[in-house]
């Protein structure tokens, strides 16, 4: 299934899907593995939803598909829009997605192995965000029989190769570059632009190598879908790639 070009947190931008799996057709990869987030968002859940039934990639539910589907008493306003844009028949097919995913000797989840509201190579403290130790992770994976374990949630591109031999990779997120969040404690992530992100792993004679991938995509037609929608702080983070908020 190598080279395996790997997606996540589209976040319902159907613009930097499409540039994405154009991308990689031209590189003539087959296999892609999509982590979750799929939809939520106020863009085109609709037409993100229809190109991904087209394409058949295992995909796995994300905490803001999960949410989608548990759609509470109070939803917010983006949830409310997302699960209105989307039909009943997105919705069944969103409802069929695993929590988690072995396919070979690789490993999907959203966030960790147990959560999908965690961070895998990152963690939040009342300090901060920072990279989570090796011991850290090894307490996550260590039960895992995969060589590969990949991982979404936070948005931020980044490996880790551990003393067992595993890789950790996060391909970062197709739609969505920056956002903030207050659990476990208030922090901000902004990637500082707004290109579309993915990942791509080879097998090679020494092992497994990784490509992080940024693509250039029409983000201002994303960002006029955000302002028709009334989202304006959404609208300047896909321009942006960064918080329109002063936090």
């Amino acid at each position: 299934m190598f080279p395996l070009a790997i997606i996540s947190d589209i976040h319902g931008n159907r613009w930097a899907l499409e540039a994405v799996l154009e991308d990689i057709e031209k590189r003539w990869i087959s296999d892609i593995v999509n982590l979750g987030d799929v939809f939520y968002s106020p863009l085109d859940p609709n037409g993100t939803a229809e190109i991904l039934m087209r394409y058949c990639i295992p995909t796995i539910l994300g905490n803001e598909d999960r949410i989608l589907l548990e759609y509470g008493s109070n939803p917010s306003p983006t949830l409310k829009l997302t699960k209105d844009l989307l039909s009943t028949e997105h919705l069944q097919w969103l409802s069929e997605f695993d929590k988690t995913l072995k396919i070979g000797e690789v490993f999907l989840c959203h966030g960790t192995p147990f959560s999908d509201s965690t961070y895998l190579l990152n963690n939040v403290t009342s300090t901060g965000l920072s990279k989570r130790s090796n011991e850290g992770l090894n307490e996550f994976v260590k039960d895992l029989e995969s060589n590969i374990i990949l991982c979404g949630h936070d948005h931020i591109q980044g490996m880790k190769k551990l003393s067992t031999g595993q890789i950790i990779v996060n391909p970062g997120s197709v739609g969505w570059q920056a956002f903030d969040d207050n659990k476990p404690f208030y922090h901000k992530i902004e990637s500082g632009s707004p290109e579309a992100r993915y990942a791509i792993i080879y097998e090679s004679e020494s092992g497994f190598e990784v490509e992080f991938v940024r693509i250039p995509y029409d983000f201002e037609a994303a960002s006029e879908a955000a302002t028709a929608n009334g989202f304006d702080d959404w609208a300047y983070t896909l321009k942006t790639g960064r918080l329109k908020s002063g936090k």
